[in-house]
């Protein structure tokens, strides 16, 4: 297997190249899912805008709960395992500024914004509030992480929306999907390889 990136160390194991493999796919879509089984308690605000983004993924690393809860608040792994983070700084716990580079379709750039850990019930729940702008527009989104022990590593469910206004609303729907879906994906991977390194 070929080293992903200078970030992280080739060093993984079979267990967590396994979970890579197995990472369920990132879903968007315009109308609401229905969903079956237990779903986290958290509920989700509705944000005004021209275009809503429903978002649900159940995604595995191979590291116990508590270990990845940590690594949720933790600066430095968040900053390494986000795409495209240029910075991330702490400014109170659980809240972070953040300047991501961005590229969709014709829209490319660096987006500043905010993300915050609230409704913290560790190492189980947690509620992630962001809102973020740049040359396409805005986003403004919240979603709820449940993260649960199955067969000895942790289950993470999210499950939320985002509502985006200005260039970045008039975008296809599919090209963004795609484009949210290959950054949650990633951040997922890199966690998970931050964490067996």
């Amino acid at each position: 297997m070929d080293c992903p990136s200078s970030l992280f160390q080739c060093a993984f194991t079979k267990k967590a190249t396994r979970v890579d493999q197995v990472n369920n796919i990132f879903l968007l879509s315009a109308t609401p899912r229905k969903v079956t089984g237990r779903t986290s308690s958290h509920k989700i605000r509705h944000f005004p805008g021209r275009k809503v983004l429903k978002i649900a993924g159940t995604y595995k690393i191979a590291a116990t709960r508590q270990k990845v809860w940590d690594a949720l608040l933790d600066p430095d792994i968040l900053k390494a395992s986000i795409p495209g983070a240029d910075r991330l700084d702490q400014t109170s716990p659980g809240k972070f500024d953040a300047e991501i580079s961005v590229g969709i379709g014709m829209i490319r750039g660096k987006f500043h914004g905010t993300v915050e850990s609230i409704d913290l019930n560790p190492p189980s729940s947690q509620r992630l509030v962001m809102s973020g702008e740049g040359p396409g527009g805005w986003i403004k989104g919240e979603g709820a992480l449940t993260l649960r022990d199955v067969d000895g590593i942790t289950e993470i469910e999210v499950e939320g929306e985002a509502s985006t206004g200005g260039v970045l609303a008039r975008v296809g729907q599919r090209m963004i999907g795609n484009a949210s879906k290959k950054m949650m994906g990633q951040f997922f991977k890199n966690l998970n390889r931050a964490l067996n390194r």
